[in-house]
C-alpha cells in the first residue's frame, strides 16, 4: 500500500514538472520503470516525455497547442485565433462541403482534424527539433497551408472532397495544384480573372444601351481600343464598355478619382462573392491587381514617367517561392495516424520543381533588374554634391517652419495661409536665391516636375534630399530596405557621440550598427542579431547630423521616441515630421530620380520609361563594381574601403554576402556588355551554346548605333522603329544568358593573378574568363 504511495506521488511529481530525468535519483527511476509496465502506452509516451524533457527539446512544446494560439483557442475549437506578434487574424473553419454540410460537422471530423494538424505543425518547436522559426516566417507557411487548402475547397465539388477527405490528394490532383499555382496567385491557384469574366458577362445584360450612352460621355477614354498588350480579359471591346458601366453604375470605383478609377476593382466585394466559403478569406483576401480593360481613366503615376520594371516579369511565380509551396504541401504527409484522414503515400514521390516547369513557365529566381553602372555612379555623384550644399539648411529650415506652425497655428483657416504665404518668413536667402517661393508643388500644377527641377517648391526639395541621403548610404552600405528602415534615430554610428565631421575624427574608423534581418533567435520573443560593418568617414557624416536633427525633433516633441527610426519625412499637409515606413522611402528614391533625371529608355513609340532607383538594386553595387572596374577603374578605392589588400579577398568578401540569383544577374549584364567589347576571355564560345540552345543557324551581334548604321538613310529620317524595342531585346538577351547561367551551361569568374609594377610591387589583379561546361 505504502510502494502505490509513493508511486502516485512520483507520477504526480513528474506531471508537475518537479521531477524529471536530470534531478531523480537511482530509486525514484527504479520506481518509474515499474509504473510504466502497468499504465496503457498514452499515458506512457506522455510520462516519458516529460521525465526526458532536460535532454530532449522538443517534448517541451505541446504537439496540439503552438504558442501562437490565441486567447482560449485550443485544438478542438471551431475557430481559432492566432497571435503572432501584432499580426492577428481568426481562422473560421464552419465551410460548406459540396455535400451541403459543414466542415465542422462531425462527418468529417478526420477531414477537419488533417487540415487542423497541417496548420499546427507549421513552426511548432516540437515538429521542428525544439527550434524557433520566426513570426514571419509561422505566418507565410500558415498562409501557404491555408491557400493550399482553399484550393481543395474550391473545386470540392470535381474532386468530391466531402466524399473522399484526403484520400482525393493523389499525384495527379497535387501536380494540377502546383502547376496552376505556377500561373500566379490570383490568377493560376484561385482563377479569379476567369470568374470575375464570368460574372461581368453575367451581369452586363442588365446594363442598357442609353446607361452606356451617357457613361462615355462621363469617361471617354472607355471607348479608346486597348492594345493587345494591355487586354487582360477575355471581354470584347462593347463587353468591356458594358463591364465598366456596371460597375461604374454599382460604386464599384473610387468616388475621388482616385488611382482606383484606372483599373482597380472593390476587391473586398469581390473576395466575399468568389472566396467566401474559404478558410483564408478573414486571414488573407485575394490581392487584386491592376486590370486595364476595367480602367474608365487614363492610369496614374505619381513619377514624371512609369517605371523601368524592377523585375523582368510580372506573371507567374519563381521556381524559389513555388518549392516554399511544393515543401508545405509534402507536409501533409506527417499528418497520419489515428483520427486522421490520411493523403495517398506516394502522392509527392515524383513531384519536383522539375517536373512541374516543364508544364509550365516558371519565373527566374529573384530576376530583378540590374540598374546599369552608369546609372549608379551618376546618382551617387549627384546625391553627395546636393546633400554637401543643401542638407544643413534644408534640415534648419524646415524644423523652423514646423516648430512655429505646432506653436502658431490653432485652425485650418491659419494653416492654410501659413502654407501660402507665412512659411516664407523663415526661408533663407540662399534657398529663395534658387528658386523656392512656395510651399509645396502638388501633381495637379501644371508642369509640377519641371516646377520641382526649377526648386519652386521646399517640401519637395525637402524629399530630394531624403532621397539623395538614401542613395549615398545606399551604395556605400548595400544593406537591406527594411535594416535601413529600422536603424536606431539617434545612436547607428560607432562610436557613439563622436562627430566624424570633426578633423579630429580623421583617423577614427566609424561603424554602421543595424540588425541583420537575416539572423538572430525566434518565437514568442525574437531576437535579431547586431552588426557593426564599416563606413566611409563622409557617409558616417551625413547620418551624424541626422541623428542629432532626430535628437531635436524628439526632444521637441515632434516624433515619438519609441517608433522613430533615423529617416523621416515631412508632411506637406499637416506641416509635421513623421517616422518613414516602406513607402515613403521609395517616394523620396522617386522624387530624386525625377528632380536628376535619371536616364530613360524609349520602349515603344509612347512609351517612355525612367530608371526610379531601389535599394535592393543597389545593394547590387559592390559586386556591380568588381565585374566592371576593368572598365571603370574603381576596383583599389573599394579595395581600400573594404579594408582588403588584393582583388581576390575582394571577391570572397562581396560574394560572400550577396545572394546567388544576385551574383547570376550581374555576370549575366556582364556578359551581354562584354559581347561587343570583347573584353571577356573565351567570349566567342557563347556563340555555339546559344545556336544550340536556341535552334539558330546563325547570329550576329549588334549595338543599336550598328544596326542605325545598317539603315543610314532611314534612320537621319527618323523612319527606325524596332518592335519590340532594342532595349526590350537586350533585357530578353540578358534574360537568356541568365538561363544559361542558372542551368550552370556557363560562368563568368575572375581568373586572379600576381604582377609586379615598375617600383617592383607585387599587385594583386585578375582577368574575366567565361567558362563553358562540358555537355
Amino acid at each position: 500500500m505504502m510502494k502505490l504511495i509513493i508511486n502516485k506521488s512520483l507520477v504526480n511529481q513528474i506531471n508537475s514538472g518537479e521531477k524529471n530525468i536530470s534531478n531523480m535519483n537511482k530509486n525514484e527511476i527504479s520506481q518509474l520503470q515499474e509504473i510504466v509496465t502497468k499504465l496503457p502506452m498514452a499515458q506512457i509516451i506522455t510520462l516519458t516525455q516529460k521525465v526526458l524533457i532536460p535532454f530532449v527539446p522538443i517534448y517541451q512544446y505541446d504537439a496540439d497547442h503552438p504558442y501562437w494560439f490565441d486567447k482560449d483557442t485550443k485544438f478542438s475549437s471551431n475557430i481559432w485565433e492566432i497571435k503572432l506578434g501584432t499580426w492577428q487574424r481568426t481562422i473560421n473553419f464552419n465551410v460548406t462541403l459540396n455535400d451541403g454540410r459543414s466542415l465542422t460537422d462531425k462527418k468529417h471530423l478526420l477531414l477537419l482534424n488533417s487540415i487542423k494538424k497541417w496548420l499546427v505543425i507549421q513552426g511548432n518547436p516540437f515538429y521542428c527539433a525544439g527550434k524557433h522559426i520566426t513570426s514571419y516566417s509561422i505566418k507565410t507557411k500558415l498562409l501557404r497551408v491555408l491557400r493550399l487548402t482553399d484550393a481543395l475547397l474550391l473545386n470540392a465539388d470535381k474532386i468530391d472532397l466531402a466524399g473522399l477527405h484526403m484520400k482525393v490528394v493523389n499525384s495527379d490532383l497535387a501536380m494540377d495544384i502546383l502547376v496552376n499555382f505556377s500561373f500566379g496567385l490570383s490568377d493560376g491557384l484561385f482563377k479569379f480573372k476567369k470568374y470575375l469574366t464570368a460574372y461581368l458577362l453575367e451581369n452586363i445584360p442588365s446594363v442598357t444601351a442609353n446607361q452606356v450612352e451617357e457613361f462615355i460621355k462621363l469617361y471617354p477614354y472607355v471607348n479608346q481600343p486597348l492594345s493587345i498588350e494591355e487586354v487582360d480579359l477575355e471581354l470584347s471591346q462593347t463587353q468591356r464598355i458594358k463591364a465598366c458601366c456596371f460597375l461604374y453604375l454599382n460604386e464599384f470605383y473610387s468616388k475621388s478619382g482616385s488611382i482606383s478609377d484606372s483599373g482597380g476593382i472593390n476587391g473586398s466585394f469581390f473576395n466575399q462573392v468568389f472566396y467566401k466559403n474559404t478558410l483564408s478569406i478573414n486571414i488573407s483576401h485575394i490581392k487584386i491587381k491592376h486590370i486595364n480593360m476595367l480602367g474608365i481613366r487614363k492610369k496614374h503615376i505619381k513619377t514624371e514617367y512609369a517605371a523601368v520594371p524592377v523585375r523582368n516579369s510580372d506573371t507567374g511565380i519563381s521556381s524559389r517561392y513555388l518549392t516554399c509551396y511544393l515543401s508545405v504541401f509534402k507536409s501533409l504527409g506527417v499528418v497520419n495516424g489515428k483520427g486522421f484522414s490520411e493523403i495517398c503515400p506516394d502522392t509527392f514521390t515524383n513531384i519536383n520543381i522539375k517536373n512541374i516547369h516543364a508544364h509550365s513557365e516558371l519565373k527566374i529566381d529573384g530576376r530583378f533588374t540590374t540598374l546599369p553602372i552608369q546609372v549608379t555612379f551618376k546618382a551617387l555623384r549627384n546625391a553627395f554634391e546636393f546633400v554637401f550644399k543643401y542638407m544643413n539648411i534644408i534640415l534648419d529650415t524646415a524644423y523652423k517652419v514646423v516648430s512655429m506652425k505646432k506653436f502658431h497655428i490653432e485652425n485650418k483657416a491659419m494653416l492654410l495661409e501659413f502654407k501660402t504665404i507665412g512659411f516664407m518668413k523663415f526661408i533663407p536667402d540662399s534657398l529663395k536665391e534658387i528658386g523656392v517661393n512656395e510651399w509645396a508643388i502638388t501633381g495637379k500644377d501644371k508642369n509640377n516636375f519641371k516646377l520641382r527641377r526649377k526648386n519652386i517648391g521646399f517640401c519637395d526639395l525637402f524629399d530630394v534630399l531624403l532621397g539623395a541621403i538614401q542613395i549615398i548610404i545606399g551604395v556605400t552600405m548595400a544593406r537591406r530596405q527594411a535594416e535601413l528602415l529600422e536603424l536606431n534615430p539617434i545612436q547607428c554610428i560607432l562610436p557613439f557621440n563622436v562627430d566624424p565631421n570633426d578633423r579630429g575624427a580623421q583617423n577614427v574608423d566609424f561603424k554602421l550598427i543595424f540588425d541583420n534581418r537575416k539572423s538572430g533567435s525566434s518565437g514568442i520573443n525574437p531576437l535579431r542579431e547586431t552588426l557593426a560593418k564599416p563606413i566611409l568617414r563622409s557617409v558616417a557624416g551625413l547620418i551624424y547630423k541626422l541623428q542629432i536633427f532626430n535628437k531635436k525633433l524628439i526632444e521637441g516633441g515632434y516624433l515619438n521616441k519609441n517608433n522613430a527610426t533615423l529617416f523621416f519625412g515631412l508632411n506637406s499637409s499637416e506641416v509635421r515630421f513623421f517616422t518613414t515606413a516602406s513607402s515613403t522611402y521609395n517616394h523620396h528614391l522617386n522624387c530624386f530620380c525625377d528632380y536628376f533625371e535619371t536616364e530613360t529608355i524609349q520602349y515603344n513609340e509612347n512609351d517612355i520609361r525612367r530608371y526610379y532607383i531601389r535599394q535592393h538594386q543597389l545593394r547590387r553595387f559592390f559586386v556591380m563594381l568588381f565585374f566592371w572596374s576593368k572598365g571603370f577603374d574603381g576596383l583599389d578605392t573599394l579595395r581600400h574601403f573594404l579594408g582588403h589588400t588584393d582583388c581576390e579577398h575582394l571577391y570572397h568578401y562581396v560574394t560572400e554576402s550577396i545572394p546567388g540569383e544576385v551574383l547570376t544577374g550581374i555576370k549575366a549584364q556582364r556578359i551581354v556588355y562584354g559581347v561587343n567589347k570583347k573584353d571577356i576571355e573565351n567570349i566567342e564560345q557563347l556563340t555555339p551554346i546559344i545556336l544550340d540552345r536556341f535552334g539558330a543557324q546563325s547570329i550576329t551581334f549588334k549595338t543599336y548605333r550598328q544596326i542605325c548604321d545598317d539603315y543610314e538613310e532611314d534612320a537621319a529620317e527618323g523612319f527606325i522603329e524596332m518592335n519590340p524595342s532594342f532595349e526590350q531585346i537586350k533585357q530578353q538577351f540578358e534574360q537568356d544568358i541568365f538561363y544559361l547561367l542558372t542551368d550552370h551551361i556557363i560562368d563568368l569568374e575572375p581568373d586572379f593573378f600576381i604582377v609586379e609594377d615598375k617600383d617592383g610591387n607585387k599587385i594583386s589583379d585578375y582577368k574575366l574568363i567565361l567558362k563553358v561546361r562540358e555537355i
